[in-house]
């Protein structure tokens, strides 16, 4: 065993390879024991082989100018590395395949990658634009009964349009509204019926639960009463404006996507109360301090823009 390392370390000491490297590279020899290892430790035969290999340092580490020269031709190779311990190894394979090309198993070696470059940061998502707050306008067509307005019993039919947009409704709304004959005070037959035109503007903060809409709202109506007498002598027609405060909630079901009903009973309070007089009798027919009102209307939705 020690005669056959003797006799490569000779083969190996007699190797035609010119090496040139950095002291903190490996040397000639280094090279020479890797060319012996990959032929499979037997004496490697370097007839017909040259070999001139120059390592040096460079900024991004050492680099390698190796040419190889057998009887087929001449082979250049140029290689990099952090380290010179790669550049080595390879240019140990270049020249082992010079030597035995079918001794030695290993694939040609590639030069080493460079290290992947950092991936750039994720851009962030595009942010989501404004949410848009749900409205709506929609036309009510109904009627409703007034109670304890006047001493006597009234109704008649209303319109309303109404817009929402988000939690608030805000909507406009006209009446008209007939009494039933009322007794004049101080006459024995004397009667009188009552008819109003009102219209007003309303404030109603809602919140929407599927296909029920629910709140309360408040209102400021104006109004023009019209009083006749009846049974009297002599008939006439008598005018008055009147001012009323109305607070009470609100229910809507929506039937349809475009239908719906709805339901308000309101609280009335009289900030401007018509007095009629008659010749004589004094105030006779006044409208009540606090009365109340039950409507119930058919709603179309006119627009609607969804969330």
């Amino acid at each position: 065993m020690l005669g056959v390392w003797l006799a490569t370390w000779s083969a190996l000491a007699a190797a035609p390879i010119h090496w040139d490297a950095p002291p903190a590279c490996p040397d000639a020899l280094g090279v020479q024991q890797d060319v012996a290892r990959l032929l499979g430790d037997v004496e490697p035969t370097y007839a017909g082989v040259q070999v001139q290999g120059t390592v040096q340092a460079t900024a991004e580490g050492f680099s390698l100018a190796l040419r190889v020269e057998t009887a087929q031709g001449t082979t250049e190779r140029e290689l990099s590395a952090p380290t010179c311990g790669p550049l080595s190894e390879s240019a140990a394979l270049y020249i082992a395949m010079a030597v035995d090309s079918l001794a030695v198993v290993a694939a040609e070696p590639t030069p080493p990658e460079p290290e992947p470059a950092p991936e750039p940061e994720p851009e962030p998502p595009p942010s989501a634009p404004p949410k848009r707050a749900e409205a709506a306008i929609d036309l009510d067509v109904g009627g409703g009964l007034d109670l304890g307005i006047y001493d006597a019993l009234g109704g008649g039919p209303q319109l309303g349009l109404s817009g929402r947009v988000g939690p608030m409704r805000l909507g406009l709304r006209g009446r008209w509204t007939l009494w039933q004959p009322q007794e004049v005070a101080g006459s024995a037959s004397g009667r009188a019926r009552v008819t109003s035109f009102d219209g007003g503007v309303r404030a109603c903060p809602t919140a929407v639960r599927g296909a029920f809409e629910v709140g309360g709202c408040a209102g400021l109506d104006v109004g023009l009463h019209r009083a006749r007498g009846q049974s009297l002598q002599p008939s006439r027609d008598a005018q008055a404006l009147s001012v009323s405060a109305t607070a009470g909630p609100i229910l809507g079901v929506w039937l349809a996507s475009r239908v719906g009903i709805w339901v308000q009973p309101d609280l009335v309070l009289g900030l401007l109360r018509p007095r009629f007089v008659v010749d004589g009798l004094g105030d006779t027919l006044v409208m009540e301090p606090i009365g109340a009102r039950v409507s119930m209307s058919v709603a179309v939705r006119l627009w609607s823009r969804d969330d």
